[in-house]
């Protein structure tokens, strides 16, 4: 994997082609703000293998930057670039997630007369909280590029620029198809035993509001007996149960 530069290598940029960091059609965007920050230096420079027995010396965080942030402008409403897990914006922002990127990298070629990675593998790793910093997901995925020499003699990076773009696709992809992420969880407490635990407090509240939803058809018992279930299946709290439970009373 991708170390601490420490001799003499041939310096390239992976930088992907942002136009290629295409928003998804076929998903609707996540309605949350978010803010990211680099877990480690942006400017710290790394080393892996080349062909030839030469090696490579790139900056991947620098280089991934505006690719990330771009692929998240295409996930979420507003996204802001942080220093750390500690930046004044955290607060001030309506932040609903934080995520904090990690970066790893290596590469390889075959050839013995060439210098250009023929094989790069980028892996981003977002652990994502929210913005009061308790754990919500963590995704993982992994770009793969590959470039022959007839492709990267006029681009030695290309099979860099490849993976990056691969990863940063992949990671659009995980981030939109995450369930946790769309239905806003967070954590809530336990009605039965008082712990903390991952919930579905939106979706909860959404639950409990359309029982009590006046129709025709439903009496005032049907609905009574089904926050019932929804309280003793754990699906909302006891705060949310006696709140609608007064509501259908007040409302029959």
């Amino acid at each position: 994997m991708a170390v601490i530069i420490t001799g003499c290598a041939h310096t390239i940029v992976i930088s992907p082609d942002l136009s290629k960091i295409e928003r998804d059609r076929s998903a609707q965007p996540i309605q949350n703000n978010v803010g990211y920050y680099i877990l480690g230096d942006r400017e710290k420079e790394v080393v892996t293998p080349g062909g030839g027995g030469d090696k490579v010396s790139y900056k991947p965080y620098k280089d991934l930057e505006a690719g990330f942030h771009t692929m998240l402008n295409n996930v979420f409403k507003k996204v802001y670039a942080l220093k750390s897990d500690k930046d004044a914006e955290i607060s001030k922002s309506d932040l609903s997630y934080i995520i904090a990127l990690e970066v790893t990298t290596n590469s390889s070629s075959p050839s013995s007369f060439t210098w250009p990675p023929t094989i790069f593998d980028v892996t981003l790793n977002c652990n994502i909280k929210d913005q009061a910093g308790r754990d919500i997901t963590n995704l993982t995925v992994t770009g793969d590029g590959r470039a022959e020499y007839d492709e990267f003699k006029s681009d030695f990076a290309l099979a860099g620029k490849r993976a990056a773009q691969d990863a940063l696709i992949k990671m659009q992809r995980a981030l939109l198809d995450s369930s946790v992420l769309r239905e806003g969880f967070s954590k809530v407490e336990d009605p039965k035993n008082n712990t903390i635990q991952h919930g579905e407090y939106q979706k909860s509240q959404s639950a409990a509001k359309a029982i009590t939803q006046p129709s025709v058809a439903e009496s005032s018992e049907k609905k009574l007996k089904e926050l019932k279930r929804l309280y003793d299946a754990g699906l909302i709290s006891k705060e949310i149960y006696l709140e609608q439970q007064k509501a259908v009373f007040a409302n029959p």
